[in-house]
């Protein structure tokens, strides 16, 4: 398998499904946002994410901090 040549961000991902689909790029970017925020929001109420096949996100709360680091938001949970 050819390695990727650069990270796929999320606006990577937002322009590549606004040529995948046809829709605008602003529509792709707020695609993306909608997104993130829903499965940000579902894994911060201690809910899981599953994309069959594809991959499954969960939140292990093991009292860890994690920051953000490209703004040093605070995204970890407290036990």
């Amino acid at each position: 398998m050819k390695r990727p040549s650069a990270t796929l961000t999320k606006q990577r991902i937002a322009r590549q499904l606004s040529r995948r689909t046809g829709i605008s790029n602003q529509v792709a970017s707020n695609v993306m946002d909608a997104l993130v925020d829903m499965v940000t929001d579902h894994l911060g109420a201690g809910g899981r994410v599953e994309i069959a096949n594809f991959l499954t996100l969960r939140v292990e709360r093991t009292g860890q901090l994690h920051l953000n680091s490209e703004d040093f938001k605070q995204i970890g949970f407290a036990p």
